[in-house]
Parts: structure tokens; C-alpha cells; sequence
């Protein structure tokens, strides 16, 4: 038997007691959340409690005093008028319940306001399915397998429907004035259009903040990859607030660099050294590729610009019999390697990459393994923008030292950052 200290601990006053008189011997699953198991009879009996609680407070008297009710009948009040029948879907059942109603027509539940037809347990549950990448047919076999719920395509597909409004707040939501790094990629999925299949680029801008957290600015969808739209990019987050970057890294996409600066003048663009590498690497006969790769590792972490040339110049010698092209993008896109050696480790090591927004675009590729092609930009939307908030919900600091490196970005960009010193 429960002590009184150990029944103190439930909560709602839910004593071990209760909870074994309620479940009556049962055990089993099929007699607890089954067709006619206890729990489907108490959330039945439950909610139908609260509603009839709802109308009292409504009428302002109990159900069955009957005097009350003649009396406001005679005076041409507002009374209780019967029941209408709902089905309810919850995590666990489906559940009829009888919704009361007055005469008047003017009783509003809070508990279950119209049109309601699902709780919202129900909805986070499809929500989160449909976000770690399941089709809504797979969602619909899950919560049969899970919960005995037969829940059709379409009602999933309602469901998630439902966040259009909040995928769009959260696409023209304003940002900051000012991000220290920023990082912008793309890449390719499948989405029909006007009856055809055609293969788009979901534009992805990532930014880290003042206190050293990761942001996703926004996604974008276009036909194709280009300069071009990476502008109207930069020039819609120009409207939504963002005045400056200081340090922008992104891939070899030709004209980016001009589209950038048109929209933020003073911004360090810097080229990811790994898609140089790859571009190298593409050179290289595979036998070569782990030497090769060792060689440009000491031009990238050389310390300072004038070293790296002198270690760009020996990987030349050293190769240029077999690879004489294998130098050539490092020397056309020189300028765009330089700035990383104005910093310290920590804050090059987090430019000098775009890994941070190939980490997230690895995430937002595996939600999409199960979508071989989207029906619509919305569908893409939906899936993106939930992948994205779970992705967020795990994200830590960028830089251990933050504070370190933020100091050298106010010395290094005087001025350009809030709280400057």
C-alpha cells in the first residue's frame, strides 16, 4: 500500500489506488488502449466531463436542475439543447463523444473548439514522422501499427498542411542587423511542375550569430543554381533586416562573389577550401589522391599568406609533371583564399570551410531519401522547414572560445559589430 509521502508525489492526486481501480486487472495492451479498453472509455468520459463543465459555466447552472432550467426557458433565456456526435482522433484511438449544446446555438468549447477534429498530440506525432522524413503513407501504416488509428493520406497530408502558414512567417521573419560568418550552398532535388519532373536547387543560407549560434536565414527554390538569384537572396534578407556580413564562405559558383558585394560591400568573401580540393582531386588519378592531399594541406594551414604561396609553389614543382592543371583554380581563386590567413585557428578553421552548411544540407538531403519527387515547392517547404527545426534543437556553439574569436573580429572589422570597443 502507498504512503501518504509517496501519494503526495502524484500528481492531480493520482494514488497508486486510483490508478488500480481504474485499470480494474487490466494488463495487457489490447485492454488498456484497445476498441474498448480503459483508456479510449476515459478520454471519453473525461473530455465529455470538461464539456459539460464548459456549458455550466456557460448557462451559469449544474445539468438537471431542472427549476433553473424551466425558469430560463419562461424568461426566454438559454438552455441546454441535447447533444451532437463527434469523432475525435487522439495518439492513442479514435473516440465518439457527445458535444452538448444550448438552444441559442452560442455554447463555443474551448476544449474541443469546432471544427477540431484532432488533438494535437496527434499532430505533433504526424508532424514529427513527416519531419524525420517518412512518406505520409508510411505515417498512415505507422500510427495503424503503433495505435490501431486508420488515418487516410489525405488527413496526414491536412495535417501537415496545417504549419503552411508558419513556414511562411518563418521564411519572412526578420533576421539580424549583423552576422560575424554566413554560409550559403544549394543543392539539387526533384519537384514536379505544370506535369513534369524537373530537377531544382533549394537554396540554403546558414549564419552564425553574435553569441556564436548557428541560423538558418532562410531557403529559397529555383530552377537552377546562379549569381543571379543568389542577389534576390541577399536582396530579400537586405529586407528583412540584414545590413552587414563580415566573412562569407560558399563554393567556386562563378559570379557570386560580385552578387554578394552588390548586396553587402564590405563583406570577406571566402572560398571553401574543400571544394577546391575537390576540383583538384578530380585532376588526380585515385593512387595519387592521398599525396596530393597531404601536399595541400601544408598550403592551407600554412600561417600566414606568404608561406602558403611558397607551399602552393613546391606542390607545383612537385607534380606538375603528372597534374599540370592541378594548380590552376588555386591560383584563379587566390584572392578568395587569402582572408583566412588574417585569422586566428579556431576562427579559420570554421571559415575556411562550408562544412557547417554541408552538415546541414546532410541533414535536409536524409529527410528527403523517401521522396524520390515532391509534388509541389510547398511540399518541399513543409519537409525543409521541419527538418530544419529538429536540426536547430541540436545545435551547440560554433566556436568553443567564442568570446576569443569575437574579440579579433571587432579588432579585425572595428565598428561593424554591435557592443564595438
Amino acid at each position: 500500500m502507498a504512503t501518504k509521502a509517496q501519494n503526495a508525489r502524484q500528481p492531480y492526486g493520482l494514488t497508486d489506488e486510483l490508478v488500480d481501480s481504474l485499470l480494474n486487472g487490466s494488463t495487457t495492451h489490447e485492454e488498456v488502449f484497445g476498441e474498448n479498453g480503459i483508456y479510449r472509455q476515459l478520454t471519453k468520459r473525461l473530455f465529455e466531463r470538461m464539456l459539460e463543465t464548459e456549458m455550466n459555466h456557460h448557462l451559469g447552472y449544474e445539468k438537471y436542475r431542472k427549476p433553473e432550467h424551466e425558469q430560463r426557458l419562461l424568461d426566454g433565456g438559454n438552455a441546454r439543447n441535447g447533444s451532437s456526435s463527434k469523432s475525435l482522433k487522439t495518439a492513442h484511438s479514435e473516440v465518439e463523444l457527445l458535444i452538448p449544446r444550448d438552444r441559442q446555438g452560442q455554447f463555443e468549447p474551448k476544449i474541443i473548439p469546432k471544427g477540431t477534429t484532432r488533438l494535437p498530440e496527434i499532430e505533433r506525432t504526424i508532424l514529427a514522422l513527416y519531419g524525420g522524413g517518412m512518406s505520409t503513407r508510411d505515417i498512415a501504416a505507422e500510427l495503424h501499427r503503433a495505435y490501431g488509428i486508420d488515418a487516410s493520406p489525405t488527413f496526414i497530408s491536412d495535417v501537415t498542411d496545417s504549419i503552411l502558414e508558419d513556414v511562411r512567417q518563418w521564411r519572412n521573419r526578420p533576421v539580424d542587423a549583423v552576422y560575424p560568418v554566413a554560409f550559403f550552398d544549394g543543392f539539387r532535388l526533384n519537384v514536379r511542375e505544370n506535369g513534369k519532373v524537373i530537377s531544382k536547387c533549394l537554396y540554403v543560407a546558414l549564419a552564425v550569430d553574435t553569441a556564436g549560434y548557428k541560423q538558418c536565414l532562410g531557403l529559397w527554390i529555383a530552377s537552377t543554381e546562379s549569381a543571379s538569384f543568389w542577389l534576390q537572396v541577399f536582396t530579400e534578407l537586405r529586407n528583412r533586416g540584414l545590413e552587414d556580413i563580415l566573412i562569407a564562405t560558399t563554393d567556386g559558383l562563378t559570379g557570386f562573389t560580385e552578387a554578394l558585394q552588390s548586396a553587402f560591400p564590405r563583406c570577406v568573401h571566402q572560398t571553401c577550401i574543400v571544394h577546391l580540393l575537390r576540383n583538384t582531386m578530380a585532376l588526380v588519378a585515385t593512387k595519387d589522391r592521398k599525396a596530393v592531399a597531404r601536399d595541400f594541406k601544408a598550403v592551407y594551414t600554412a600561417p600566414n599568406e606568404e608561406e602558403a604561396l611558397r607551399m602552393l609553389d613546391t606542390v607545383e614543382q612537385s607534380w606538375k609533371s603528372k597534374y599540370p592543371a592541378m594548380t590552376q583554380s588555386w591560383r584563379n581563386n587566390w584572392l578568395k583564399v587569402v582572408p583566412m590567413f588574417s585569422f586566428m585557428p579556431e576562427l579559420r578553421r570554421l571559415i575556411y570551410t562550408s562544412n557547417p552548411i554541408e552538415s546541414v544540407n546532410r541533414g535536409l538531403r536524409k529527410s528527403v531519401k523517401t521522396r524520390t519527387i515532391f509534388p509541389n515547392d510547398e511540399a518541399v517547404f513543409k519537409l525543409m522547414y521541419l527538418t530544419m527545426q529538429r536540426l536547430e534543437a541540436k545545435w551547440t556553439m560554433s566556436i568553443r572560445d567564442w568570446a576569443n574569436a569575437l574579440n579579433q573580429l571587432h579588432i579585425l572589422f572595428p565598428g561593424r559589430l554591435p557592443n564595438s570597443f
